[in-house]
């Protein structure tokens, strides 16, 4: 049985199985806060394999989280309403006024220089983000207990703890709440920029709220935007913990 835990276990760590085959989730839902696709890697790839569910904010570049605690507190919804551009950096339209860039489906090299083909892909986009807010409607007037996680990008440690308390807020206004309702927001920093001391003062910050609500953690370092030299391992372990029973 040891045996086959282990490899189990090393299947997982070389891409070839995910946790939810093994495991029972403490979760109905998986809601990504961002701040990059690194999140939804993570959870796709490692844990959640064809069990992960795509919804508003999955698969964007947050590039400004004030402009996204403003949008999230709409619900959402008015990113439809936002205008996009292309700037030739990558397969990404960027949303004028909320910073965010939302992966297209063509590819950069088709995209360049065509203004034909990046009106299609505002318009693919538009549709694909109107299907995702509904659905995100749906899921946060529903009964179901939603987990949700939000890699923080360090600011300052006071603008990173503004930033903690208004997505936490955001989301009981958000969702219909109820005292029996399951829902936690998991927030995921980086050593490299809370050492040990940091750390303990940034957790020490939220030291009152409940922890089956809100819960910060730590893993080494952040993937680039290649997703190389991240810390997987550190992820591994923190999502086990917090979605599986």
């Amino acid at each position: 049985m040891r045996l086959i835990f282990l490899q189990n276990f090393i299947d997982v760590l070389r891409g070839k199985k995910v946790y939810a085959k093994f495991l029972k989730k403490k979760y109905d839902a998986v809601f990504s806060l961002g701040n990059n696709c690194e999140t939804c890697i993570r959870l796709r790839d490692d844990f959640l394999g064809a069990d992960f569910e795509s919804f508003l904010f999955n698969w964007t570049a947050i590039l400004d989280r004030d402009k996204f605690i403003e949008l999230l507190g709409t619900g959402g919804k008015k990113l439809l309403c936002d205008n996009f551009e292309y700037t030739n950096s990558n397969d990404m339209l960027y949303a004028k006024y909320f910073k965010i860039g939302i992966h297209s489906r063509y590819k950069k090299e088709e995209l360049a220089d065509n203004l034909k083909l990046q009106k299609e892909a505002v318009d693919e986009i538009k549709s694909r983000l109107n299907h995702l807010a509904e659905k995100t409607e749906i899921l946060f007037n529903s009964n179901k207990s939603i987990l949700f996680v939000a890699k923080v990008l360090h600011k300052d440690f006071e603008d990173d703890c503004n930033y903690i308390k208004n997505l936490y807020n955001i989301i009981l206004k958000n969702i219909t709440y109820s005292d029996k309702r399951n829902f936690k927001l998991l927030c995921i920093v980086q050593k490299y920029d809370y050492d040990d001391k940091k750390f303990k003062k940034l957790c020490l910050k939220f030291k009152n709220f409940q922890k089956n609500r809100l819960e910060i953690k730590r893993v080494k370092k952040f993937a680039n935007l290649g997703m190389k030299k991240g810390d997987r391992y550190g992820w591994v372990k923190i999502l086990k913990k917090e979605i599986f029973v």
